[in-house]
């Protein structure tokens, strides 16, 4: 059997679930039979929901994406989401354009400097360079 980390709200549910049914498993049938897929199940709830064409494939999508807007790490991510490689957090993490006009909000936020890196380290750091590569 496999185990996976759930929320208190998903634990809430499940408890109400659990309160009205006897058996050993929580989500099944209402002939009391286990579900061999989810498939049918979850095509059957989005279109209760009307949320056509969407698959489960795309929980995988919303809780990368939920989780890094809300700063989870990269390991906690790649645990959660059971990704063998990082690369994968790329692929299915999707950042919104409210999160991403928050994240340059914070560059408006108020500063006792304009840059970051004082101006003669700067210039130095550059003549530097400019100095080495001839």
């Amino acid at each position: 059997m496999e185990r996976f980390a759930i929320n208190r709200k998903a634990i809430k549910v499940s408890d109400r679930l659990k309160a009205g049914y006897k058996g050993e498993w929580v989500f099944v049938s209402r002939h009391s039979r286990t579900f061999k897929s989810i498939r049918t199940a979850f095509t059957n709830a989005c279109k209760h929901a009307n949320l056509p064409d969407v698959a489960p494939h795309a929980l995988r999508n919303t809780l990368a994406s939920r989780l890094g807007m809300q700063g989870a790490g990269d390991r906690t991510l790649q645990a959660l989401g059971r990704w063998k490689e990082p690369k994968m957090i790329r692929r299915y993490l999707h950042l919104s354009e409210a999160h991403l006009k928050e994240a340059v909000e914070m560059l408006a936020e108020d500063s006792p400097v304009i840059f970051t890196t004082p101006a003669g380290e700067a210039q130095s750091g550059v003549a530097a360079k400019l100095n080495s590569a001839k």
